[in-house]
């Protein structure tokens, strides 16, 4: 003898709401893989600028301990593909009345170095820009000769 079942007292799903719930989950998957993949490109970036940072200090310190400089533009290339340029430019301190008078009287002469470190190519249009004032003494060997000539001038009187 057989024995048939009622098939209205059965739980489960459908097909449809199987599919439903795919593609919710899906959808889902592919948010949570974007928000991640978002970070992992945040976090490279972020070194990347980090890197940048450390390298523009660091040229702009061998720029800055340099024994002589003059006004101008330089540029050139680092390691890994990141490409600087640096200007040096005199700083005005006075306006341009006061200079005439006050130049000879001061023993130093500021400048005004600016540094732009541009990221590897593959980084379109992203820099880091640095900028600082250097002081630097005016020829003191000049300076102290000329003093001591005059200190020697007084005694001969």
């Amino acid at each position: 003898m057989k024995v048939q079942r009622d098939n209205e007292g059965e739980g489960g799903f459908t097909l449809l709401e199987i599919m439903v719930a795919m593609a919710i989950l899906a959808i889902a998957l592919t948010l949570v893989i974007e928000i991640f993949a978002g970070g992992v490109r945040a976090a490279w970036l972020s070194r990347e600028y980090t890197k940048a940072v450390f390298l523009a200090q660091e040229k702009m310190e061998e720029l800055r301990l340099r024994d002589t400089f003059s006004p101008g533009i330089e540029s050139g290339e680092l390691e890994g593909g990141y490409t600087w340029k640096a200007e040096i430019k005199p700083f005005p301190i006075y306006s341009e009345q006061e200079i005439n008078e006050t130049e000879s009287e001061l023993p130093i002469e500021p400048y005004e170095l600016k540094l732009e470190l541009f990221l590897p190519a593959k980084e379109k249009n992203k820099s880091v820009k640095l900028a600082t004032l250097l002081l630097r003494g005016k020829n003191i060997q000049q300076q102290v000769t000329v003093t001591h000539e005059e200190e020697t001038d007084s005694e001969m009187d």
